[in-house]
C-alpha cells in the first residue's frame, strides 16, 4: 500500500497542472499596465479639475473686482490710482510687490493687472480732441454738438493670470463705471 501511495505522490509532483512562471509574469505585466493606465487617468482628471477650479476662481475674482470698482470713488479710477483704490477693500487687498498685484484664493495665486480709460459716449456729442488714453473712440452721432466734458464713463479692465499644476491661465474682465 505504501508503494502505491509513493507512486501517486511522484505522479502528482510530475503533473503539469497550474501556472508556469512565464504565465504568472505575463499576468502581472497586464495587471501593472492596467493599474498604470488607471492612475494616469485619475491624475489627468485631477489636473483638469484643478485647472477648471482655478479658471472659475479667476472669473469670480474679475467679477468681484468689477463690483468693487463700481463702489470706488469715481475720481480714483485713474490709471495711476486704480490699484491703490481697489486694494483699500480688505477682501481683495492681496499683496503688491514690485508693481505686481497678487491675490491668493483657494491655494491659487492670481496676478492682477488693472487698466482704466475714459469712454466718451457719442450720444451727447464727442469732445473736439480725443482723450490721451487707450480706449477706442466711438464714431460721432450725426447732428450731436461738440462736448466740453468727454468723461462720460470709465472703462476698467482687469487681466487675471495664474498657474495651477503646471497650466497657465488668463482671464479678462471689463466694466463701465
Amino acid at each position: 500500500c505504501s508503494e502505491a501511495s509513493d507512486m501517486r505522490d511522484v505522479t502528482r509532483l510530475r503533473d503539469s497542472s497550474g501556472f508556469s512562471l512565464v504565465e504568472v509574469m505575463i499576468a502581472a505585466l497586464i495587471l501593472l499596465i492596467g493599474a498604470g493606465a488607471a492612475f494616469s487617468l485619475i491624475d489627468s482628471a485631477n489636473r483638469s479639475v484643478t485647472s477648471n477650479n482655478a479658471r472659475v476662481g479667476a472669473t469670480n475674482l474679475g467679477r468681484e473686482l468689477a463690483e468693487y470698482a463700481r463702489t470706488t470713488d469715481y475720481d480714483l479710477l485713474q490709471p495711476s490710482q486704480v490699484v491703490g483704490a481697489l486694494r483699500e477693500h480688505t477682501r481683495i487687498a492681496g499683496t503688491l510687490s514690485g508693481g505686481a498685484w497678487t491675490i491668493e484664493r483657494r491655494g491659487v495665486t492670481y496676478e492682477v493687472s488693472a487698466s482704466v480709460c475714459t469712454f466718451d459716449d457719442p450720444k451727447d456729442g464727442l469732445a473736439a480732441t480725443a482723450p490721451d488714453d487707450p480706449c477706442p473712440q466711438p464714431a460721432a452721432v450725426a447732428g450731436a454738438p461738440a462736448e466740453v466734458n468727454p468723461d462720460d464713463f470709465r472703462r476698467v479692465t482687469y487681466t487675471v493670470t495664474w498657474s495651477a499644476r503646471g497650466r497657465e491661465g488668463k482671464a479678462s474682465h471689463s466694466t463701465l463705471v
